[in-house]
């Protein structure tokens, strides 16, 4: 895998960081080299399956036929997974929800092993999982979503919210309703999006994902001291809306991390080569990216949207996460999640990823970075976007209202004071 010397060694960086990228490095890069063959087979069929289930067939569409179950659709740049329920929400249109794999993953990975398909259907919720595509940053093995400095150099931020419109003017849904999530770079890409295009997106969900305007290169070690990192995302997120900036004040965001990750407490397995199948042993645990970044990006967005203190911490899922709410005029506009148990990885919550040690010849499927117990990451983020919905209501409700509320202001971020 050849990467660019600046992510290895910039310049100042101690001789222990310096040798933890070298093995970063060679955990992906062993991981990667089978990845991409272990890819699911896509299928036509004629009639697809309503039932959401991993198993479910599906058909090749355009974005305006939609139709039950799975549906491949070819955007320009990006190969999507969408998932159609067979219902909608109670007010009669779905919902939309973009969601973003992170680097050396895949949205093939996402639609098998992601646990997508239970929640949106219990919601009214039509998934969506672009590929990167053929652009992207880093090498063929990396691939990740390209975040840096928030430049839109491979014009994902442009052709992602493309995407979105474009599903958003037909099948059913309802534009108030539209969001976007992610994990590490697709995480990133989620807030620059959401940055850019607050009119289209109402709602977005962060795990891990590096602040805006931040440089790729950084994503390991952490951001800038708080104030400067603060200060310069809201300035890049603000600059990116320009015009649309006014619609932040009906805007929702959700930044997650697991406990385990980078420069936390509770990491334990951090930049390990895979010897004698380590990394499935630990899958959903390994440590990659600092959760520095997920304590910045709460004081980013409680300034972009003028709201309060965090709340006290209470248990999501009977104790598989705790979330912490920030509101504004008395509606939660923000929470914060601490994943139990996890690392950096998808908290997918079931199922078996058929994890392959990296270094055998099958490769590996999907293992390392998507944790398949513990915390139901997608029924919880399908749930709160749409009851915390400020833009159009809480369309559950029986009269539906801007958002339901939990917790109090009393509260104040613990870290990176």
């Amino acid at each position: 895998m050849a990467f660019p010397l600046s992510i290895l060694a910039p310049a100042a960086i101690s001789s222990l960081t310096f040798f933890r990228r070298l093995v970063t490095v060679a955990v992906l890069t062993v991981c990667a080299v089978g990845c991409d063959t272990m890819r699911e087979t896509k299928k036509e069929e004629a009639a697809p399956n309503p039932n959401p289930n991993p198993n479910a067939a599906v058909r090749a569409a355009s974005a305006s036929t939609i139709s039950p179950g799975w549906n491949e659709v070819n955007f320009p740049n990006h190969p999507t997974w969408v998932f159609m329920p067979s219902k909608p929400m109670p007010t009669g249109k779905h919902a939309l929800m973009l969601v973003l794999h992170g680097c050396n993953q895949t949205h093939d990975q996402f639609k098998k092993f992601g646990n997508l398909e239970k929640s949106a259907e219990a919601r009214g919720v039509v998934v969506a999982i672009p590929d990167v595509g053929l652009k992207f940053f880093g090498d063929q093995n990396q691939r990740c979503w390209d975040f840096h400095n928030a430049a839109d150099g491979s014009n994902h931020i442009k052709e992602l919210t493309e995407i979105a419109t474009t599903l958003a003017s037909g099948n059913n849904i309802d534009p108030k309703h539209v969001y976007v999530v992610g994990l590490s770079s697709g995480a990133a890409m989620a807030l620059d999006v959401g940055c850019k295009s607050p009119d289209v997106f109402a709602g977005v969900g962060s795990i891990a994902g590096p602040s805006v305007g931040s440089s790729q290169f950084s994503a390991l070690d952490g951001p800038l001291p708080l104030l400067r990192n603060v200060q310069t995302a809201l300035d890049k997120c603000k600059s990116l809306a320009g015009s649309n900036a006014p619609h932040f004040d009906t805007q929702i965001t959700n930044i997650a991390f697991g406990e385990m990750d980078n420069e936390s407490p509770k990491e334990k397995f951090q930049f390990q080569v895979p010897i004698d199948g380590f990394e499935c042993a630990h899958a959903g645990q390994v440590a990659l990216v600092s959760v520095d970044w997920a304590f910045d990006n709460v004081k980013i967005v409680q300034t972009l949207y003028g709201a309060g203190n965090l709340g006290p911490a209470t248990p999501v899922q009977g104790g598989f996460a705790t979330a912490q709410a920030a509101k504004r005029d008395n509606k939660e506009r923000i929470a914060f999640v601490t994943i139990k148990d996890v690392g950096h990885a998808w908290p997918a919550g079931e199922g078996n990823a058929r994890c392959i040690p990296s270094g055998s010849p099958q490769g590996q499927e999907a293992g390392v970075w998507i944790s398949q117990r513990g915390m139901n990451y997608p029924e919880y983020i399908t749930e709160w976007l749409t009851t915390n919905n400020v833009r159009g209501g809480n369309p559950f409700s029986a009269t539906p209202q801007s958002g339901q509320v939990r917790g109090d202001t009393s509260g104040r971020l613990g870290k990176r004071e």
